[in-house]
């Protein structure tokens, strides 16, 4: 176990510093309240399939869960399936709907992106259509974040899984690269733990850690998050004070039209997507130690996060240990991958492609 409890944070991009909503008796009973209208999904899954050690759910798998190393299956009936003008796809079963995007086929080099929560796909854009001149990209949209598709986000872990049967079906078995934000992060940490799917070089950006807190302490977090969330989606006011337009908005675009689209996104966001967004998202199982794949990793943050970062960056050190920290001046959480697209892949390319001017860092 670590030795230093982590510092609560939440895993949206937009939504990663909200203070405590309520008092600590209020949020409590909202927690368990929260639990009885939408139960997590793994639990009723598991109950599914009993006799599966391998299924997993974060609702009931700790930070090292033993069967964490084995490899994740879908539940039954699980599938996949090519549509879309053989450009997005998407992989799962019924309720489950996580699209995965391919730009720049042409290109010989792999980079797998796994953007950040609480952002559509185009807030990426401009990001991603600089990094499909060098990369054959594979963009992923996450489950219940798609408004016009049904379904819930689950759990990292079966976002994870679900990738990997992915990109093994299109006969993937190596990515050269690897790109994570956020609640992304967190998914590119398990499957880098993992080792079932080598990487030659990834970027974890502010991703997030499990918490290593009391598991009633991670209760009341998740209420506070559930309820930051709601109050974002209702108040243009919340939403803009901590985020301010000019500061989160690509320049030429209209901050208003871009927030009007925002929140209107973030409204399509089932409960059910929330609340397993930022349990899984903060609770996730990861192996005692990860697989070693000589995957060189580094771990960016921008400086102006980086106290919400400390307890994300003194895990990851521990947990990989040759992982390389970099602050990235003058940005908040996921603002570089977002609104500075070239300053973002100038920062990528010169790891990804050469590693030049990464240093180990200290926090």
């Amino acid at each position: 176990m670590w030795d230093a409890p982590q510092q609560p944070e939440t895993c949206g991009a937009r939504l990663g510093s909200q203070e405590t909503l309520a008092s600590c008796g209020v949020l409590w009973y909202l927690s368990f309240a929260e639990e009885r209208k939408y139960p997590a999904e793994g639990s009723k899954r598991i109950s599914q399939h009993p006799k599966s050690k391998r299924h997993l759910d974060s609702a009931d798998t700790c930070y090292y869960n033993e069967t964490a190393s084995d490899s994740l299956e879908l539940p039954q009936g699980g599938f996949l399936k090519d549509c879309w003008l053989g450009k997005t796809n998407w992989c799962g079963k019924g309720a489950r709907d996580m699209h995965i995007t391919e730009y720049g086929a042409e290109h010989a080099r792999t980079l797998l992106f796994l953007p950040c929560t609480a952002e559509p796909a185009w807030a990426f854009s401009a990001t991603v259509a600089l990094l499909a001149r060098r990369w054959h990209v594979f963009q992923v949209s996450y489950d219940g974040h798609e408004p016009a598709y049904p379904g819930d986000f689950l759990s990292v872990e079966q976002t994870v899984a679900e990738i990997m049967l992915w990109l093994r079906s299109r006969g993937i078995t190596w990515l050269d690269a690897a790109y994570g934000c956020s609640l992304g992060g967190a998914c590119l940490t398990r499957l880098l733990a993992l080792g079932e799917l080598p990487v030659g070089r990834a970027i974890i950006d502010g991703g997030i850690t499990p918490y290593q807190l009391p598991f009633p302490v991670r209760r009341l977090l998740l209420a506070r998050d559930c309820i930051g969330f709601r109050l974002v989606t209702r108040s243009r006011g919340i939403l803009e004070a901590a985020f301010p337009p000019e500061r989160f908005t690509l320049p030429g675009h209209d901050p208003k039209a871009e927030y009007d689209a925002l929140q209107a996104y973030l409204r399509t966001y089932s409960r059910r997507t929330v609340r397993n967004v930022f349990w899984s998202g903060n609770n996730y199982a990861l192996p005692r130690t990860p697989a070693e794949t000589g995957t060189k990793i580094t771990y960016w943050y921008g400086d102006d996060e980086k106290k919400d970062r400390r307890g994300n960056i003194r895990f990851i050190k521990r947990y990989f240990p040759h992982i390389r920290v970099r602050g990235i001046p003058k940005m908040a959480h996921a603002e570089l991958v977002m609104i500075h697209p070239e300053e973002f892949c100038h920062y990528a390319d010169k790891f990804l492609l050469s590693g030049a001017g990464e240093s180990r860092g200290e926090v």
